[in-house]
């Protein structure tokens, strides 16, 4: 939040991910807000059910979630009568997507067939957003310059990010799942729990590195029984992301424990491209990359080395 003059915010209320937190400028409006839609579905939202009893609620749920959100910001305009600039974002469209995508999709593996009660949920999720939005329109009057923005469209999503972490490990770029971390003790292999019992899932693991500091993080991951990687052994690592696949080559000057010479980068980075570009797609004869690209020698700037050294574009026209 930043406070600043006749500004009104609300944050992170109604939204599929959290950024930050619940929070509104100045501190009143949350009464506000608490007042005219007190609970929307996805305030208090945790991890999505793919059950289709869920699903059937969760399609009621965002349905109700979008009208909530319409009359928030109405109110807010309202209230606010004075406005001159008013920036608003529906995320439940994105949530139907995720999950009723498949059940109009004729060509996904979870088409259930036309009378499937949720077949047309993603429809009638836009039908919903539409009503909202002439809502708000209407609100704000003819004089208002209306920009309306989608942050990306919406189709099946194949991508081959998957594979990525078994290609490398079957490429010698990354070691295998067998291999032992150099000094993490005997007998303790790099995917090996320290404790024995199983490792944290991945909503604890975010939450220990958002309140550990990062110079105690290893200790806390082998302490947790986290998989710890054996950088003396990784020539490539992926960089999380959503979409297409970023590498960074693990290079001796630049990364912390570093084994890449500077001498052998650009070898590397080709060997890869061709790599990539040499994948086969049994399914359809194809290769399943579109493009490879090296961000860093595309891009100029004095935070080029933050970038990733390596970029997978996936080719989106059928499963991988």
């Amino acid at each position: 939040p930043r406070p600043m003059k006749n500004l009104v915010q609300v944050i992170d209320w109604a939204t599929e991910f959290k950024l930050y937190h619940y929070s509104t400028t100045p501190r009143s409006v949350r009464n506000f807000v608490d007042r005219v839609s007190p609970d929307h579905p996805l305030s208090r939202y945790g991890a999505t059910d793919p059950s289709e009893n869920y699903l059937l609620a969760l399609n009621d749920r965002l349905q109700s979630g979008c009208t909530l959100k319409g009359r928030l910001i109405r109110a807010l305009m309202d209230e606010h009568a004075d406005w001159s600039v008013m920036f608003a974002g529906f995320c439940e469209i994105h949530k139907a997507g995720h999950f009723f995508w498949q059940y109009q999709d004729r060509s996904h593996p979870g088409f259930a067939g036309e009378a499937h009660p949720l077949a047309s949920a993603l429809d009638v999720a836009y039908e919903h957003l539409d009503a909202q939005l002439a809502q708000v329109a209407d609100k704000a009057g003819p004089d208002t310059n209306i920009v309306l923005l989608a942050d990306r469209g919406m189709r099946a999503n194949f991508r081959g990010d998957h594979l990525m972490a078994p290609l490398l490990q079957r490429l010698g770029y990354v070691p295998g799942r067998n291999t032992t971390r150099s000094g993490s003790g005997s007998g303790s292999g790099e995917h090996g729990s320290a404790g024995g019992g199983r490792p944290p899932g991945r909503r604890l693991r975010a939450r220990i590195k958002n309140v550990i500091p990062a110079s105690m993080r290893p200790f806390g991951r082998r302490l947790l029984g986290i998989p710890q990687p054996n950088w003396q052994a990784t020539q490539v690592f992926q960089i999380p992301d959503v979409g297409n696949s970023y590498l960074r080559v693990n290079l001796r000057g630049r990364e912390p424990r570093g084994v890449v010479e500077p001498a052998a980068y650009d070898d590397l980075l080709h060997s890869l491209r061709e790599t990539f570009l040499g994948l086969v797609n049994p399914a359809t004869g194809r290769c399943p990359v579109r493009e490879v690209l090296f961000p860093q020698k595309l891009f100029h700037g004095p935070l080029r080395a933050h970038l990733p050294d390596l970029s997978v574009v996936w080719d989106d026209v059928a499963p991988i």
